[in-house]
């Protein structure tokens, strides 16, 4: 018998750009009696009930809750895989476009591997959104074949229904690397990760501007460092990432190396050699990010032990 999917989609104030998520799911290869799209709302404030109603008529299979409170994208997840009836789980996010052949392709590969990742691909004619994209995601982006890795990104995953229950869902302890999280508490249990580039996501997000971006960058790298210095031994953290003053010193050479390495490792993304300056920001903003985190981290180290 085939597996029955449920699609996750959580969302928060972006009314316009999750119709473009929905009305994507709509024109699907794969058969819509064999999928379910849950629509999570963390209680937004804009039109995007509206865009449910709207769209419930042409999206039959579209289901609908709303969170009484803002409870943040790990516990939104949860709260979608509560109610989901699906064998298998995908997760995209509100700001992507899943190609037509998304759900078939992340149905056939799961039923081979039980934790999956599909690709990113990015707008090509916005200069910001393709440096934010390359920054982020360039070990996503689609090309290859069928590999095993150490981590899946969360704008699009799939997994077996068996293997949340099994992890206990997402954990809200690193709220903007819940992706890297799930992977790293994953593999400990003995999953192999598989990486499909097949199975492709168009992220289109809204970061438009500059400062927008870092800002972004630099949360990011508040929240995965602490989670990369938990999981040092699974993700061969070097000793430099887990001392804030060693990573304060030599920061613009972390950066550098990190945006160096990008273009290195793949040769498609020499032909957008002219993103490198923006991305070098990109990642200065994340090794920053990480240097606050880790100094606040230190510093309540030392008031816990004065108070002892």
């Amino acid at each position: 018998m085939d597996n029955y999917i449920s699609i996750i989609i959580c969302t928060y104030n972006r009314a316009g750009l999750v119709k473009l998520t929905l009305e994507s799911l709509s024109r699907q290869t794969f058969p819509s009696e064999r999928f379910e799209i849950i629509l999570v709302d963390d209680c937004s404030t804009d039109d995007t009930f509206s865009v449910y109603n709207k769209l419930k008529n042409e999206l039959p299979n579209l289901r609908y809750i709303s969170n009484p409170v803002n409870i943040g994208l790990p516990l939104s997840r949860n709260r979608g895989i509560e109610i989901a009836a699906g064998d298998h789980v995908l997760f995209t996010d509100d700001d992507c476009i899943p190609s037509e052949k998304w759900v078939e392709k992340m149905s056939f590969y799961l039923s081979q591997h039980p934790v999956i990742g599909g690709s990113i691909e990015s707008p090509l004619l916005n200069y910001l959104q393709l440096c934010f994209n390359i920054s982020g995601f360039h070990a996503f982006m689609p090309a290859g074949e069928v590999r095993p890795v150490e981590m899946i990104v969360g704008a699009n995953m799939g997994f077996r229904m068996s293997v949340l229950k099994e992890l206990g869902g997402f954990r809200n302890d690193f709220p903007l690397a819940e992706d890297i999280d799930i992977s790293c508490r994953g593999r400990l249990h003995g999953y192999k990760l598989f990486f499909v580039p097949h199975a492709s996501v168009l992220h289109n997000h809204n970061r438009m501007t500059v400062p927008l971006m870092l800002k972004s960058a630099f949360r990011t790298g508040t929240s995965s460092i602490l989670l990369r210095n938990k999981y040092y031994k699974l993700m061969n953290t070097p000793f430099i990432l887990r001392s804030p003053l060693l990573l304060l010193l030599t920061s613009p050479l972390i950066a550098l190396k990190a945006t160096i390495s990008i273009y290195l490792k793949n040769s498609y993304l020499r032909n957008f050699f002219k993103t490198f300056p923006v991305v070098y920001m990109l990642k200065m903003a994340w090794v920053m990010g990480a240097f606050q985190s880790l100094r606040n981290q230190k510093l309540k180290e030392r008031e816990k032990w004065k108070k002892i």
